[in-house]
């Protein structure tokens, strides 16, 4: 049996010390006699790594969950000088494509815009924004001057400068170029009567037959405006005098009031007695106006008096309607009825 301080058996002073002591892990002291945690304490000792130590320790809790946080896209320093690598894709267009060659101003393309900082290991954020002002600097200046010489050569067109119109087809203007309304230079140059313009323009290969939006022609937008040289050259230049169905230069004449262009139409084989989309013939379109004299030209040529048109009018009838009595004595001694 161990024997303890002062003689005493370690069974009896381990009973004493069970009922001093808190519960913990017994540990031999000195002498044999085992002992508590809580004396151990006191006295400076630590539990060894022995069982009762084990069992001392605290339980660890659940481990923490390490969320994975996706790293931000790394940012550039303009202080440090950071600078991004470029894409692989647009290394290799430029390598297949190479460097733009040298100009000034610089090419407006985009492709060599992109690639003329790609040949160099990075381009930084603040090239790539230069580059993009210079191409919107470059293509507002372009755009500017192309609306600006656009203007410059319609004015030329009204006022009818031959050489200057010409300058500008040299260097590469469309002889067919139209205007906001969709008029060709060609219908201008007819609409203001600029018949040396005119010609030029049709020794140029321009088209005298096309159509406005609307329909109308060189020939009928001239017969309109009572521009009688402008009608025979384009006449003369092989322009149609009728078309049918629709709308002829004969009716655009007797709506215009152009005794001479009516006169010319006529002799050139426009049928008199036409029919308009609405139904009219050009003796009725020269009442609706009171143009008496385009009416004089067309009785001349015995076209039908007493035609009615799609509510069932005459031309008689339409200029009665229309309070015209010039006109109204004229057809009267044709001959119409209302």
């Amino acid at each position: 049996m161990a024997f303890g301080p002062r003689g005493q058996g370690c069974g009896a002073l381990a009973r004493v010390r069970r009922r001093r002591a808190p519960a913990g892990p017994r540990l031999r002291g000195p002498g044999g006699c085992p002992r508590s945690a809580a004396e151990a304490t006191r006295t400076g000792d630590r539990p060894g790594p022995g069982r009762h130590a084990r069992r001392s320790a605290p339980k660890a809790g659940p481990r923490p969950r390490v969320q994975r946080v996706r790293p931000y896209p790394e940012v550039p320093d303009r202080r440090a000088g950071h600078r991004q690598a470029p894409r692989p894709g647009m290394a290799r267009f430029c390598e297949g494509n190479g460097p733009p060659p040298p100009s000034f101003p610089p090419s407006t393309e985009p492709e060599a815009l992109l690639c003329a900082d790609a040949s160099g290991a990075s381009r930084d954020l603040k090239s790539v924004m230069r580059l993009v002002l210079q191409l919107i600097v470059i293509t507002w200046i372009f755009v500017a001057h192309a609306q600006s010489s656009m203007d410059d050569f319609l004015e030329a067109v009204e006022r009818g400068d031959s050489q200057k119109v010409a300058s500008y087809l040299d260097r590469g203007m469309d002889v067919d170029t139209t205007d906001a309304h969709g008029q060709t230079i060609a219908m201008i140059a007819a609409r203001t009567g600029r018949t040396e313009l005119l010609s030029m323009l049709i020794s140029r290969k321009a088209n005298i037959h096309r159509q406005t939006p609307t329909g109308d022609t060189a020939l009928m937008i001239a017969s309109l405006s009572g521009q009688y040289d402008a009608v025979r050259v384009l006449i003369d230049a092989g322009a149609q005098v009728d078309r049918r169905p629709g709308w002829t230069p004969l009716h655009y004449a007797a709506f215009g009031g152009s005794p001479k262009v009516v006169g010319y139409l006529l002799v050139r084989g426009a049928n008199r007695n036409a029919l308009a989309p609405n139904g009219y013939t050009p003796l009725m379109l020269a009442a609706r106006n009171g143009n008496i004299d385009a009416a004089k030209v067309l009785l001349s040529n015995n076209p039908e008096l007493n035609r009615r048109g799609p509510i069932g009018e005459t031309a008689l009838g339409i200029a009665i309607k229309r309070g015209e009595p010039e006109m109204i004595e004229l057809l009267r001694r044709a001959g119409a009825q209302p």
